[in-house]
């Protein structure tokens, strides 16, 4: 099920939501311009192209528990609209930092 973070616009913001080893769409808000990730005890992925509960995209980036990773979200046309986040065999709680 997607997560509609699309009207967020106080930052920085945390949001923690609880990911499994399907994809869950996160809708980026719509004023962020970098978003970080993380993921206290579990590997996860994150893609920027994907679908919604299924299986991660194969052009994802793995990364490692406990580690965090940030991007710079592009504007206008260039602007990815969601990110594909999962976790690896397991569920997690996983976090997400949006800075303006």
């Amino acid at each position: 099920m997607s997560l509609d973070l699309s009207a967020l616009n106080e930052y920085p913001s945390v949001r923690v939501f609880s990911a499994n080893t399907n994809n869950t769409e996160v809708i980026l808000p719509v004023s962020s311009k970098r978003l970080t990730v993380s993921c206290e005890r579990h590997k996860f992925y994150v893609a920027f192209e994907g679908v919604d509960s299924a299986p991660p995209s194969a052009h994802k980036i793995t990364m490692p528990a406990g580690s965090f990773i940030s991007f710079e979200i592009g504007k206008g046309a260039n602007r990815s609209l969601s990110a594909y986040i999962a976790t690896h065999g397991t569920t997690a709680d996983i976090t997400l930092i949006f800075e303006e």
